[in-house]
């Protein structure tokens, strides 16, 4: 028998089916069209609408009998993405990755077009990595988590990137050209995470996967770094195990659909 505080609440169930694929649907819905898109009969649709028009949360058009969400939403995700701390949601996380790995673990986001380290796990082989300690910048082209940043760039901003920080050479295999870079973003968007093979120090390799908001927005990534001896080619599908499972796990702490 269910326990009756744990039993799931089927109104509040069907009240947040509604608003979420009102939100999907990104247009003003037509009763009849939102009843069916959601699969409720009519009456109940009606009801709960009328719920949420009565909190101000959904607005009717007098003319067309549409129904739209209204800003009630902005104000709320407002608050909490003033109160959310990502720092702190995403360490416990590090000590996972780099528990499990043994490699140093590392959080990071962009800042006025640089990578920003804001945590980081030392790992058992910990090596002093000099661009990545907690506060230390380094440039989105040659790291991993940077590179996914670069996923969010357009063709103006990624010229306007190259104009204005330009693609240093910090080892022989930097990216240091606009058709190198550009190849490399076109790799990382389709398998879906990215790689600095020793393109920021010698003998120092990285692994990282991005961080996404509810928006689907690449926000910022963990990684793990290494020396090239301990990250090693056939280890990469088990440590990218460890790193998608925490970053699928943070996103949607983040609003992100999975």
């Amino acid at each position: 028998m269910k326990n009756q505080f744990t039993t799931k609440n089927q109104s509040v169930d069907k009240v947040f089916t509604i608003i979420e694929y009102m939100s999907d649907m990104r247009t003003p819905l037509k009763l009849l069209e939102l009843s069916k898109g959601i699969g409720f009969p009519s009456s109940t649709t009606l009801r709960l609408l009328t719920s949420l028009m009565d909190r101000g949360y959904v607005y009717q058009d007098q003319e067309t009998l549409k129904y739209s969400l209204t800003l009630k939403f902005c104000r709320i995700g407002d608050s909490v993405k003033s109160s959310l701390n990502i720092t702190e949601i995403v360490h416990s996380y590090l000590l996972d990755i780099s528990n499990k790995t043994g490699q140093t673990a590392y959080f990071a986001i962009e800042q006025d077009m640089m990578l920003v380290y804001l945590d980081t796990i030392k790992g058992n082989g910990f090596q002093t990595i000099t661009t990545k300690r907690i506060g230390h910048v380094a440039p989105l082209h040659a790291a991993g988590i940077g590179k996914l940043l670069l996923l969010n760039y357009s063709e103006s901003q990624l010229m306007k990137l190259i104009h204005s920080k330009g693609l240093p050479r910090f080892t022989d295999n930097t990216l240091c050209t606009y058709e190198s870079l550009k190849m490399e973003l076109e790799k990382i968007s389709k398998q879906g995470y990215a790689m600095d093979d020793q393109e920021c120090e010698e003998g120092i390799r990285c692994i990282a996967v991005p961080i996404k908001d509810y928006s689907g927005s690449i926000i910022g990534g963990i990684s793990i770094s290494g020396s090239t001896d301990q990250i090693l080619p056939e280890k990469y599908e088990a440590f990218l195990d460890i790193l998608i499972s925490a970053s699928e796990a943070i996103s949607e702490k983040l609003g992100y659909k999975i």
